[in-house]
């Protein structure tokens, strides 16, 4: 395995946790504190050695745009702030400390774009609602409503999907309001249904 599965009860836990009060156990994953900051998670499962680290989107109004308009403006200009090096020394950190274990990143919103920007090409990702220009990951895993604008981007036609046997989006329910649809609680949808992870072999996510 290149990466372990997660409910997706359990992916909202951990991404909700990145924004305010974080959970200390969720499901089998226990949270270290030690190397955990404001903005990534880092929890963990000791007995499958599977590390899950979260990185939150953007909160409030202010520096905290500050990726989300360097991104825009060019990809990659997001790498120079503070988040983005604060988040890269955690996952450096965690990657130390745990070494021989499996990893997945997780990340809601301009989480997203760190994720990707972060992981491993043998490290599985899994999104929700991501903003994106567009960019292809094969190894990341998108959860959106339809509905939601940010991630409309990281739409890929189906044929192309089909394709490549790389991807495995989950598309949920469309909601009026943007920002609902733009809210981890579109996950609420899918309930206990496992998401992320995939296959050594051939690269193929869980339906």
């Amino acid at each position: 395995m290149k990466g372990g599965y997660i409910k997706a009860s359990h992916l909202k836990t951990i991404l909700q946790g990145t924004y305010e009060n974080p959970q200390e156990n969720v499901g089998p994953y226990t949270l270290d504190k030690a190397l955990s900051t404001d903005t990534v998670l880092i929890y963990v499962d000791p007995i499958k050695k599977e590390v899950k680290i979260a990185i939150r989107g953007t909160k409030g109004q202010g520096a905290d745009w500050i990726p989300n308009l360097l991104y825009g403006v060019k990809t990659g200009l997001q790498r120079i702030t503070p988040r983005y090096t604060n988040a890269k020394k955690t996952v450096e950190d965690a990657r130390a400390k745990y070494a021989g274990y499996t990893f997945e990143l997780m990340g809601h919103s301009q989480g997203a774009i760190h994720a990707r920007d972060l992981a491993k090409s043998d490290e599985s990702i899994v999104t929700v609602n991501p903003a994106t220009k567009g960019e292809y990951t094969p190894n990341e895993q998108i959860i959106r409503s339809s509905g939601d604008a940010v991630s409309a981007l990281g739409v890929l036609p189906s044929w192309f999907k089909n394709l490549t046997q790389k991807k495995k989006d989950i598309t949920t329910s469309y909601k009026f309001n943007p920002l609902e649809a733009h809210k981890l609680d579109i996950l609420d949808e899918l309930g206990d249904r496992v998401v992320g992870g995939n296959c050594s072999c051939c690269g193929n996510y869980i339906k």
